[in-house]
């Protein structure tokens, strides 16, 4: 017997030992770990966050996790509340059974007291077997939307031709710039659909979680900002490790390595070794200026270099990103996903009236 209910920090363990257990699909397979406690890495999901649990009655163990969460964001230019669907995990010994519809049902109750008309959520394009049973309609699932294609670069961590292109001034934040610098954001990040409404406080406990001022780059020109890209590192209370590869990866994997070495592009780690990434953040760039993301690129590469212990520093844009473009010249590696608008018929209005901008999403957020 399941029964579905709304955690609390009893079942922190639980929940820890059931993402211990489980992975992600694809021709990658990763382990995604909330280490050591799952629910102080939970506010760069949104606020507030539902997390969802499936306990085996008799057990009392934790088989299944949902989380939902609620995040403040620009759409149409304006702030508005948008949901996240995130942190979908069964247990494989009960992946035939009814939990994932009754698990969605329990979210369509928790969302009916909330506040958000609609969800955003990705999928891993190579993970197929899950695609095919979220977007199916079945059993009561909420409407998947395709919003497009969700690119995820991963870059090796050094770049040693970085040069400021001309006019452009490269230098890291100190916290009496923050006030220009989300005045900044608010401005201009407003043009991407669902870019953040952030705040100072984020750095604390919020959608930033354990960054700093000194953190964030920053572009001039003048003694105006023009562009802004943040270094996140979340290892301390959030961790990836590769599980395996699919047979073909697994077989191109050695030659993969040396061409990587060769070319400044980001290994493919041995099963069992953790990621050890730099994720970047709160990207904005005035009138999407090809230099100024370049240098601003090309600035938190290096800054990257110089921290001990990072393979690879990742950056997540939509497809119909311009920057993207820009983007493609650094050696990498790419991983593709798909956005989704998610939603049950009283959202269907909102969802439709949000197709406009170039979305936004942070990849350290996933």
């Amino acid at each position: 017997m399941i029964l579905l209910e709304k955690a609390t920090v009893a079942d922190d363990d639980g929940i820890r030992r059931l993402l211990r257990n489980t992975e992600m699909s694809g021709d990658i397979r990763v382990r995604f770990l909330q280490e050591p406690r799952y629910f102080a890495g939970s506010s760069i999901l949104g606020n507030p966050v539902d997390t969802l649990v499936a306990r085996n009655r008799e057990t009392g163990d934790v088989v299944g996790l949902a989380s939902r969460a609620e995040r403040n964001v620009y759409v149409n230019g304006h702030p508005a509340i948008v949901g996240y669907l995130s942190s979908l995990r069964i247990h494989g010994d009960y992946r035939n059974g009814s939990i994932l519809a009754r698990g969605f049902r329990s979210l369509r109750t928790l969302h009916r007291g909330g506040h958000a008309s609609y969800y955003l959520t990705t999928i891993i394009e190579d993970n197929v077997a899950a695609m095919n049973v979220l977007t199916s309609g079945r059993a009561g699932l909420p409407t998947y939307r395709d919003a497009g294609t969700y690119m995820t670069f991963v870059f090796g961590k050094a770049d040693r031709r970085f040069r400021a292109f001309s006019g452009i001034r490269i230098r890291s934040a100190a916290p009496d710039d923050l006030p220009a610098v989300f005045d900044f954001l608010g401005r201009v990040g407003s043009g991407r659909q669902f870019f953040p409404v952030y705040a100072a406080s984020d750095f604390d406990n919020g959608l930033l979680r354990g960054m700093q001022a000194s953190d964030v780059i920053l572009a001039f020109d003048g003694k105006q900002v023009v562009g802004t890209i943040g270094l996140w590192d979340q290892r301390h209370y959030r961790q990836r490790t590769v599980t395996g590869y699919s047979p073909r990866l697994a077989a191109l994997r050695p030659f993969w390595n040396g061409f990587a070495c060769l070319t400044g592009r980001p290994t493919l780690p041995r099963p069992g070794d953790p990621l050890r990434l730099i994720f970047l953040a709160m990207l904005c760039v005035a009138g999407d200026d090809p230099d100024v993301f370049a240098s601003l690129l090309s600035a938190s590469l290096n800054a990257c270099r110089r921290r001990s212990g990072i393979d690879g520093v990742v950056l997540g844009m939509h497809g119909k990103d311009a920057l993207s473009a820009v983007a493609s010249r650094w050696p990498h590696r790419m991983y593709k996903s798909r956005l989704y608008l998610v939603y049950w018929p009283d959202g269907k209005a909102a969802a439709d009236a949000a197709s406009g901008p170039v979305p936004y999403f942070e990849a350290g957020g996933l």
